[in-house]
């Protein structure tokens, strides 16, 4: 017998899935009874002592799934046991490769589907369940629950949209490619609902959609999201789609860079100056980057990464200058500092000074006084 939510019991033999969810682990549940429902001492040891032994009886249950080779999804799963999973034999695990664990605040699940049509009413929350089999690209699970939704839900019409948008927004290439193959979807008439959804596509899913499906990035929104969104950051996956991508004009080039300065993104950032610009034939891009920098009062990595002695040597005086200036008109000591000591000595301090009183920042005229007496002795 399992035990699933609300200490309903399940039949393992008659059902086809197992549940356990609910802050099963005893230091969760005291937690979570202490703050929701501040039961008495006794009942919190009663309590305790309960799911002491349900945690127990569960994980004989765990391993036996996985020593069967059944599919099973786990949650919040305590240390120690996460140790014996991982130290059982290899030969358990070369049967069942797609075994996943992974931590979910204070619930735990534990799902096994074998073969046949799962129960819909034994899943809670079926709807979040399947977007979990489709972020680890687990294809027999995602087939399973497709059966059990397709046959018993009367609002299935979008699902293949739906899954088929999540599946490349997770990357996960077997279930796509079933979707398509398989069921039919018709990709050709979402070709622009795919392509504004690339943000969190790696390189291998990128080059799929382009080259197989035929799909072309022409969403420039998509384009910024994959370089602000915080998680993706995949320099391999934007240099592909900017080699593909239509028309990128002088304007979203210059788009795309501050956007990279604004969200500290330094490999991306030398990706962009690497492919779009020249330092030779177009230097104005060291002073709209440090201009970037200053506006945003952030990214000192990104100014070293933009400036420094061999870049400078490219520069002429009159860009320096102005690199200077920008620098001084936000009031960026550290910057003043960094051209300084690590690039080049800054020319005509007595302006600059004047410049930064004109401007009320005391700090960076203190620091260039300094800097003109030190040379002068």
């Amino acid at each position: 017998m399992v035990y699933t939510r609300g200490k309903r019991k399940l039949d393992e033999e008659n059902g086809h899935v197992v549940v356990l969810s609910q802050a099963i682990d005893p230091e969760h549940l005291m937690r979570y009874r202490r703050k929701r429902l501040k039961c008495r001492k006794e009942e919190e040891t009663s309590t305790y002592k309960f799911f002491d032994l349900i945690s127990a009886d569960l994980k004989r249950h765990i391993l036996s799934f996985v020593r069967q080779g059944r599919y099973v999804i786990l949650a919040s799963v305590s240390q120690d046991f996460r140790a014996t999973l991982t130290s059982m034999p290899e030969n358990d695990f070369k049967t069942h490769p797609r075994t996943y664990i992974w931590r979910w605040k204070l619930t735990k699940w534990i799902i096994n589907y074998p073969p046949g049509r799962p129960q819909l009413d034994m899943i809670p929350s079926p709807g979040k369940t399947i977007i979990h089999a489709i972020r680890y690209d687990m294809i027999h699970v995602f087939q399973n629950l497709m059966k059990c939704v397709k046959w018993t839900s009367k609002q299935n019409l979008e699902w293949k949209k739906a899954y088929a948008l999540a599946a490349i927004k997770y990357s996960s290439m077997q279930i796509l490619k079933w979707i398509i193959l398989d069921q039919g979807w018709d990709y050709k008439a979402h070709k622009n609902a795919i392509a504004s959804n690339i943000a969190y596509c790696n390189h291998d899913m990128l080059c799929y959609l382009h080259v197989v499906l035929e799909v072309d990035f022409n969403d420039f929104k998509a384009i910024e999201s994959m370089i602000t969104k915080p998680s993706i950051r995949n320099v391999d996956a934007i240099r592909y789609v900017l080699d593909v991508v239509p028309n990128m004009t002088q304007r979203r080039r210059g788009r795309l860079t501050r956007l990279c300065i604004q969200k500290e993104n330094i490999l991306v950032f030398d990706m962009l100056c690497e492919k779009f610009y020249d330092p030779e034939n177009d230097p104005d891009i060291f002073v709209i980057g440090v201009y970037e920098c200053c506006l945003h009062r952030k990214a000192m990595n990104i100014v070293k990464g933009i400036i420094n002695k061999d870049t400078a040597k490219k520069m002429k005086k009159k860009q320096y200058k102005r690199l200077i200036r920008q620098a001084v008109r936000f009031g960026r000591l550290d910057i003043v500092k960094y051209l300084e000591e690590k690039v080049s000595r800054i020319p005509r301090l007595h302006r600059v000074m004047q410049f930064a009183l004109d401007r009320n920042h005391r700090d960076v005229a203190d620091y260039l006084l300094m800097v003109m007496d030190t040379r002068r002795e």
